[in-house]
């Protein structure tokens, strides 16, 4: 699983967790719905640190309450197994 693949799944775990669609989170964003999508659905290849910031925003969550999540922490663990001590997210 890509990096930014992770950052979709999260995403969408808590628009589920607060009842919101793309569309609201696009709005309170001002990030566009198409944007949001690609990110949620995966076909983002890269989600840059201000559009994350702007999601956080939005969501009124810290990026660490946003990377706070297991998904992470697994990809985190399957880095450094690949990788031995070195962690790197592609």
């Amino acid at each position: 699983m890509r990096y930014t693949q992770a950052i979709g799944i999260r995403l969408n775990e808590i628009l589920k967790e607060r009842n919101l669609t793309q569309t609201e989170l696009a709005r309170r964003s001002e990030i566009s719905r198409m944007t949001v999508n690609g990110i949620i659905k995966g076909r983002a290849t890269i989600v840059t640190f201000e559009i994350l910031i702007l999601i956080c925003a939005a969501l009124e969550i810290t990026l660490t309450e946003f990377f706070k999540s297991s998904i992470f922490e697994e990809k985190l663990e399957i880095v450094k197994k690949q990788n031995g001590r070195r962690i790197s997210f592609y």
